[in-house]
């Protein structure tokens, strides 16, 4: 009996590339990054979906990432992330509009 995957999708946060300066003083900026953060899964919600956060602002976001508790670091707003999908391996880059740890997961709202 196959057991069900609750988190099929990986998810990765965008890095910086760090900027540094020569001897001469010209700046150098590497390239950024997606650095792999965990499991997840990745549901779009109906278009245009609102919702109402904590200090009452709307929050209009396309997606939900939910991820098990064990993540270790929660994305900043407006951090890009990327979600591959487990079933068939596609690339989705999102914005993230926030995001909190809950007692049975963390979820992660984009656009």
């Amino acid at each position: 009996m196959k057991m069900v995957d609750f988190y099929p999708d990986t998810l990765a946060y965008w890095t910086e590339g760090k900027t540094t300066r020569d001897a001469h003083g010209h700046y150098t900026t590497e390239t950024g990054a997606y650095a792999t953060q965990g499991k997840c899964r990745l549901e779009y919600s109906a278009p245009q979906m609102v919702s109402d956060s904590n200090d009452k602002k709307v929050l209009s976001t396309t997606a939900t990432i939910y991820a098990p508790l064990a993540l270790s670091t929660l994305p900043d707003r407006g951090q890009k992330v990327k979600v591959t999908k487990g079933n068939d391996s596609s690339d989705h880059e999102l914005s993230v509009v926030n995001s909190e740890r809950g007692l049975l997961h963390v979820r992660i709202w984009v656009e």
